[in-house]
């Protein structure tokens, strides 16, 4: 990410150094951040905001770790400190993104907050890309994990069992070993002559080279039947599974019963439906799933109140302001939650205003975002309920 940065020209370096310090500086962040996904959100919004405050915690706590490493940085740096800094942020959350719930909490919180910050230019196209890469590795993986196998004959599974007969080289050298005397090659110590003793280890040194080719033949055997029963298993298991959340996607749909508000979403506020069916949704799906999924949603919502409706844009102010008479409601629905970042979610900041924590003129202050831009409802259903799975990823 520093390199395309850099490259890009959105980063000017006078000195090689100051790059190798610059990842220094990200290595040290990366550490902080891989132990706690509710700190790593604050950085996320300070990352991908060019206007986010030098006096935010995050952007302040970066630069002191650069300044560690690199004492004039200030001073070199000047009125471009910030610039430098969540280039450092961003570096950090590259390498944080190869863990899979760092990837979806970096998507999931920023797609669509990023619509609304001011990125221009060359920036903009490297940290949409950035994010793109990582949403379409998510949509793969969401896709495997909930596509239905047709047949358990893949990788791994095999139709018939081969069996590899023992060894006839080594059984004729066993029986040998047990018939024959060392005069002709063999182990027996006793003469045919003495027709019981030397039945009696003929019996033995025989019955042990035959246990031990026959044992390896029948382990190769075991040992694919035991590799065809896991493959199978896991196929089923599988499949039960992603019938299983299909068959409570459907039954969500049809049943229209909202679990959280206790009623029939028809009976639900339009007002509030997309806190509502956000809520709902996430809470039985897990962290990472396939855009169809979405779309689900999205068809419920909108034979819920209509297509014109649900394409109808407002704006996050009159969203806000729709609130306050179901507050008492909502409380019952959404606890209060507590933070020290200096940026939050638009989910967090609508469960704040439902418990009076802010006032609607806080939202810039805390999310970055303009209160008078508009957003359809359809999309914000959709950024409340990637909302929600970003506060079931740093809650868990």
């Amino acid at each position: 990410m520093l390199q395309d940065l850099v490259n890009g020209h959105v980063l000017t370096l006078a000195d090689d150094t100051h790059f190798d310090k610059l990842k220094k500086s990200s290595a040290e962040l990366t550490k902080r951040l891989q132990k706690s996904k509710e700190k790593t959100l604050g950085f996320i919004y300070a990352a991908i905001d060019s206007n986010v405050s030098p006096a935010s915690k995050e952007i302040k706590e970066v630069q002191e770790i650069i300044t560690k490493g690199w004492s004039t940085f200030s001073s070199t740096a000047k009125d471009s400190a910030v610039n430098y800094i969540r280039a450092v942020i961003l570096e950090s959350l590259e390498t944080l993104s190869k863990e899979a719930g760092f990837a979806s909490l970096i998507w999931q919180a920023s797609r669509h907050a990023l619509k609304f910050y001011h990125l221009l230019g060359e920036e903009k196209t490297i940290v949409q890309k950035f994010l793109l890469d990582i949403g379409l590795s998510l949509q793969s993986t969401a896709e495997k994990q909930w596509s239905m196998e047709s047949s358990p004959e893949l990788s791994g599974f095999k139709s018939e069992v081969s069996f590899i007969p023992p060894d006839k080289a080594k059984l004729e050298a066993f029986l040998k070993a047990a018939a024959a005397d060392k005069t002709y090659g063999g182990e027996n110590p006793v003469n045919t002559s003495n027709v019981d003793s030397w039945h009696t280890y003929f019996s033995k040194r025989a019955a042990q080279g035959i246990s031990e080719e026959s044992a390896k033949s029948l382990r190769s055997a075991v040992n694919e039947i035991v590799a065809n029963q896991k493959r199978l298993i896991e196929y089923f298991d599988k499949n039960v599974r992603a019938q299983e959340i299909r068959s409570k996607l459907i039954w969500w749909k049809e049943a229209g019963y909202s679990k959280s508000y206790g009623q029939r979403y028809k009976e639900v506020p339009k007002e509030i439906l997309e806190l509502i069916l956000a809520r709902d949704y996430a809470s039985f799906l897990g962290n990472t799933t396939p855009v169809s999924v979405e779309y689900f949603l999205l068809n419920a919502f909108e034979q819920l109140i209509g297509e014109a409706t649900a394409s109808e844009e407002i704006t996050f102010d009159h969203f806000f302001t729709q609130l306050a008479p179901v507050a008492p409601e909502l409380q019952k629905i959404f606890p209060a939650q507590e933070s020290d970042r200096s940026r939050i979610s638009v989910l967090e900041f609508a469960s704040g205003l439902i418990w009076e924590k802010y006032q609607i003129g806080d939202f810039y202050a805390l999310t970055g975002i303009e209160g008078t831009k508009k957003v359809s409802r359809s999309d914000l259903l959709l950024w409340c309920y990637n909302d929600e799975q970003v506060l079931k990823l740093i809650n868990n």
